[in-house]
């Protein structure tokens, strides 16, 4: 049975539609720093609000020269999943070409309807099944222009990921 990677991404703008149910109060956080139909800032937050989810959370900033997203804090789980440190790296390079449009639609969705997205990857067939869920919330610091992310990933299940088998086979990771 051939591997096989599919991607769902979801707007979220009510909490009981967020489906790992630990994000739920990392949303309630962001949606009470909106204001006005602004979204919040970065700044708007101190690094302690987010201990409670210092597993999941990530921070990705959007380099203002080429829109690509530099990771700023790689969360356990994503390095687990990269199997490195990627903290400075960027998604566009760290992503398997394959798949890169899918992996990047949570973060191009939340920019453009300025709304927090949610994308669940589910990877099956010839390794061992893996179920992904990825919170999206974007930032930005005048209100309007999405220029960071703060990210949650959690996932089920421990995937044969493209460390374990050859990248192409799984299709998430850049074999570059």
């Amino acid at each position: 049975m051939p591997v096989t990677t599919k991607f769902r991404t979801d707007l979220i703008g009510e909490e009981q539609n967020i489906r790992f149910a630990a994000f739920r109060s990392l949303w309630r956080l962001w949606a009470g720093r909106m204001k006005a139909g602004q979204l919040p800032a970065r700044a708007d937050f101190a690094i302690e609000e987010f201990l409670d989810w210092s597993r999941y959370i990530g921070m990705f900033e959007v380099d203002p020269e080429t829109g690509k997203l530099r990771v700023k804090l790689a969360c356990k789980a994503m390095i687990e999943l990269n199997n490195k440190e990627i903290t400075g790296a960027f998604l566009e390079d760290i992503c398997h070409p394959e798949v890169l449009e899918d992996v990047l639609e949570p973060y191009r969705t939340a920019a453009v309807r300025r709304v927090a997205t949610q994308q669940q990857i589910v990877i099956s067939g010839e390794v061992t099944p893996a179920d992904l869920e990825l919170l999206v919330l974007p930032m930005s610091a005048n209100g309007q222009d999405v220029d960071y992310y703060a990210t949650a990933l959690h996932y089920t299940g421990r995937p044969q990921t493209p460390f374990d088998r050859t990248p192409l086979q799984v299709g998430l990771v850049n074999p570059g």
